[in-house]
């Protein structure tokens, strides 16, 4: 069986060429004594199971490389999430390793059932935290980085400012539900970093933006970048750079995720009671990409 066989008996949302790009990127990543991969939101472990794979895979693996696998590893009974979470457990007959602490719904022992064999030889560290509470491991310096938790910047911002100082040179970052979610403040913050030639795009693949470090994060840009997001001009401003990037790069099913875009503008511009001006952009670009839409 091969590891896309394996890995899509995982329950999860990312698709096969997410899990490839996952795999392929980790095993040709050149790891050093004290590097470490690491995940956010690693639910049943679909794409950890991959990163996983592609690690064992690598020549350069050592002994003291691990991945660290974030995640509150939880549900509330009241959240959005909380029909997903059951009805892929029921679906999967996994009733028996999840466990109810009151209103919240603990599903870790899923994630440690079919990661199991990775988690016994001590290469997988399940973190759990809740995002804002996350920690970066001591001592490390992170050379991959798959992001698959946070829908708004106030969420991805714990990310840029707790890890991203820790990234390598060269880092692999993949933003996962980056054409999904149709979050301004998500593409306009990454938008930001790419102008700053903190982050270089690669390609996507399905909703994943596929991105590399080109310089030492400096906490200072970040610390700019948190001034700047206050100000909705300025998220205008990087959206509308965004859009014009995508004719830069390889974007996978173009016609399908770069419409996201397009409607986190208007989504933007409609929640801040720019009504005339979302009007506008909306009709426009259906004029202009009535393929698109």
């Amino acid at each position: 069986m091969d590891i896309y066989t394996k890995a899509m008996a995982i329950p999860g949302m990312i698709e096969p060429i997410e899990q490839k790009y996952l795999f392929d990127s980790v095993r040709s990543l050149k790891l050093e004594k004290d590097d470490c991969l690491i995940e956010f939101g690693s639910f049943f472990g679909r794409s950890t199971f991959c990163i996983s794979e592609g690690a064992y895979k690598n020549p350069s693996l050592n002994k003291n490389n691990k991945l660290y696998a974030y995640d509150s590893f939880e549900c509330h009974s009241d959240g959005g999430f909380y029909e997903v979470l059951i009805s892929e457990v029921k679906r999967n007959k996994l009733e028996k390793y999840i466990t109810k602490k009151g209103q919240l719904i603990d599903f870790s022992n899923v994630f440690s059932f079919y990661l199991k064999d990775y988690i016994k030889i001590d290469f997988i560290q399940m973190m759990k935290f809740d995002l804002n509470n996350s920690l970066p491991p001591k001592n490390k310096k992170v050379s991959f980085l798959h992001i698959d938790s946070p829908k708004f910047y106030k969420e991805l911002k714990v990310i840029f400012e707790k890890f991203f100082p820790i990234l390598k040179n060269d880092a692999i970052v993949i933003f996962q539900d980056y054409f999904y979610h149709w979050s301004a403040t998500i593409i306009a913050s990454i938008q930001f970093l790419i102008m700053e030639e903190v982050l270089q795009i690669q390609n996507s693949a399905a909703s994943s933006l596929i991105t590399n470090i080109k310089q030492t994060v400096d906490i200072k840009k970040i610390e700019t970048l948190e001034k700047n997001m206050e100000s909705v001009d300025f998220i205008l401003e990087m959206l509308d750079k965004a859009i014009l990037n995508t004719n830069d790069y390889k974007i996978d099913r173009q016609h399908l995720f770069v419409p996201r875009l397009l409607l986190a503008r208007f989504q933007l511009l409609w929640e801040n009671k720019l009504y005339d001006r979302a009007a506008n952009f909306f009709f426009n670009n259906l004029k202009k990409n009535k393929h698109l839409f």
